[in-house]
């Protein structure tokens, strides 16, 4: 796992630090040319969309690549999100926002609790895809709709993008 993450934050294999010892992120502009493994990251909708196909193979194969794992580990990261933001701008967002932040972390805390499910009735035989992808499908609306929100607080690119853009940020040097 954390050959993986490593893999993920530097764009290149990099062999973990003796147990011991602290291994610091730090970003220094240009100081890589190596490029992220698996081409541009997705974001928004299409990363919701692929995560629910990752998520419905590993099962298949008996959950063995811990992408249920993953997903949990993604809800904390949002709920803490939309805690931050309800905490540090909730006095001035307006009432609709504050629901679209609200709708938001009700259906990433319930997240995890489904996917369980799931993962557990496909463990007994009896899988059920259009449970995980209908989740992360109103998961995907749901933050969409909140995205510019997330996004005019730092959070973040939105995910609608005007047409001709960059999907993704530059990666690597």
């Amino acid at each position: 796992m954390h050959r993986t993450r490593s893999t993920l934050a530097f764009g290149f294999p990099v062999d973990p630090p003796p147990h011991e010892t602290y291994q610091w992120l730090a970003e220094e502009q240009g100081a890589s040319a190596e490029q992220l493994p698996g081409g541009p990251w997705l974001t928004g909708a299409a990363a919701l969309e692929e995560t629910a196909r990752l998520l419905l193979a590993d099962l298949s194969d008996g959950g063995s690549r811990g992408v249920l794992e993953d997903a949990w580990a993604a809800a904390q990261h949002h709920l803490f999100r939309d805690v931050h933001l309800l905490d540090s701008a909730g006095v001035d967002l307006s009432p609709p926002e504050r629901q679209a932040v609200a709708d938001t972390t009700i259906k990433w805390r319930e997240l995890p609790r489904l996917l369980r499910f799931a993962a557990n009735s496909a463990r007994r035989g009896r899988p059920r895809p259009s449970l995980i992808t209908g989740a992360f499908t109103a998961l995907a609306e749901l933050e969409a709709a909140a995205s510019p929100l997330h996004a005019a607080h730092g959070y973040g690119a939105p995910t609608t993008r005007p047409a001709g853009t960059r999907r993704h940020a530059p990666q690597g040097g």
